[in-house]
């Protein structure tokens, strides 16, 4: 498709909005052994909200899950193709993201970490595509979970929920669902005055999940008494021999 033709198609389907860049899709998760992907959703309603006060009425959606067949930390990922449709105003777009995470593996999920990546291109993380961090009367709402009470660290790149040494509060439960909610903002890309065409990239979201470290202790605990059973066990047995 030629930057011309995507120019078209972005003024037919926001033609309410002036210049911003604006998320156009996204696909995934990645799906290594044991990550059920989801369905995805996003909507672009007002691309000024970047400036605004409060949850941003652009919104994302993804849903994935998990089985007893994922191993904890492996990566996986959704890609977000955006662009600066370049209409004189320089605006940056704002989105409030849902991550609904169903749990349906063998332990109670702790950590729950998600990164901001790019790999060259017209986006860079940290720069002009960020987890907002404003901070005291922030523009977004702080990041929040439901079952976890700690944010162990929201850097422009990172948020991570939960904390190690069973610091949290709750957790992400065993064949329960939990919303991890975060913003985006999007800079614009393109600036007033800057050359023609548009601007277009993509940049990827990355999540991975920890047990929850009490239940980890108690799986390795558990194993070691197995352990001890089974050499009491056979050295009664030798005895017996």
């Amino acid at each position: 498709m030629s930057r011309y033709l995507l120019a078209v198609v972005v003024g037919v389907f926001f033609p309410s909005l002036v210049e911003a860049t604006l998320i156009l899709n996204v696909s995934g998760p990645t799906a290594p052994t044991g990550v059920v992907p989801g369905a995805n959703s996003f909507t672009n309603v007002n691309n000024t909200n970047i400036n605004g006060t409060g949850t941003s009425v652009n919104t994302v959606t993804l849903n994935v899950a998990i089985n007893n067949t994922y191993a904890f930390n492996t990566p996986f990922e959704w890609v977000f193709a955006a662009v600066d449709n370049n209409i004189p105003s320089q605006q940056g777009s704002e989105y409030f993201v849902t991550v609904n995470f169903t749990n349906n593996g063998f332990a109670p999920v702790g950590p729950a970490q998600f990164d901001l990546v790019t790999t060259g291109g017209v986006f860079t993380a940290g720069t002009n595509v960020t987890f907002d961090t404003s901070g005291a009367g922030a523009l977004n709402p702080t990041p929040a979970a439901s079952g976890y009470t700690f944010i162990g660290a929201h850097t422009p790149t990172r948020v991570v929920f939960g904390g190690l040494n069973g610091s949290g509060g709750a957790v992400a439960p065993f064949g329960g669902t939990t919303a991890y909610t975060f913003s985006i903002d999007v800079a614009d890309i393109i600036p007033v005055g800057g050359p023609g065409g548009i601007a277009s990239g993509t940049f990827n979201l990355v999540m991975r999940v920890n047990p929850e470290p009490g239940s980890l202790l108690l799986g390795l605990s558990s194993i070691g008494l197995l352990g001890g059973v089974f050499y009491r066990r056979r050295k009664i047995a030798v005895l017996a021999a």
